[in-house]
């Protein structure tokens, strides 16, 4: 049995696995745990002036100088217009697809419900809904071996939520504060 995790954060676009686990992930890298990000939309909406196919080459190259910056391995960039994820089948298949090939030992994603921007919810739910698949029903997108085990799940409050939000887990980021800023740093599109 081996030590290292692998952990996945599944956000609903390009900066959030950032923001919301950015210090988390980095944490987990420098245990020398495996991370992964992924959103499910493209971020085509996230900026005032810019937008289609530049936007989204621009915001997936930020994305990925920010993963360089904690330590994660891979970062995913699903098709998916901003603004449009919805919880599909199909969507819930990749869901599914991504954690399961990854091998997740522990998924972070936002709370399915409460207030906040409506994809944020809907990766929730999708991540929720896709969860009962992972590793209990194996025919369920066959083509990826189904998990021999079901991940743990962690969920981030959209910020829209925080008064109403009480943690169940602190943990202290500290010592990689400047690794979470930096990757945040590179998502400059959004401050442009």
């Amino acid at each position: 049995m081996s030590n290292i995790l692998n952990v996945i954060v599944i956000a609903a676009h390009p900066d959030e696995p950032e923001i919301y686990a950015g210090a988390i992930s980095a944490l987990y890298a420098e245990m020398g745990h495996r991370v992964k990000f992924v959103t499910l939309t493209d971020g085509c909406c996230g900026h005032h002036e810019m937008c289609g196919e530049e936007l989204i080459a621009r915001r997936k190259q930020e994305a990925d100088e920010a993963a360089k910056h904690l330590g994660v391995l891979e970062y995913v960039v699903l098709p998916i217009p901003d603004g449009e994820l919805m919880p599909t089948p199909e969507v819930r298949k990749e869901v599914i697809r991504q954690i399961r090939g990854w091998e997740a030992d522990i998924v972070i994603t936002f709370h399915p419900d409460g207030p906040g921007h409506v994809d944020n919810r809907n990766a929730g739910k999708i991540v929720r809904d896709a969860a009962d698949f992972v590793a209990k029903v194996p025919n369920a997108v066959p083509e990826v071996p189904s998990l021999k085990k079901s991940p743990i799940f962690l969920l981030m409050p959209d910020y829209a939520a925080r008064a109403a939000y009480s943690p169940d887990i602190v943990i202290d980021a500290g010592s990689v504060i400047e690794k979470k800023l930096r990757a945040c740093d590179a998502h400059a599109s959004l401050i442009l």
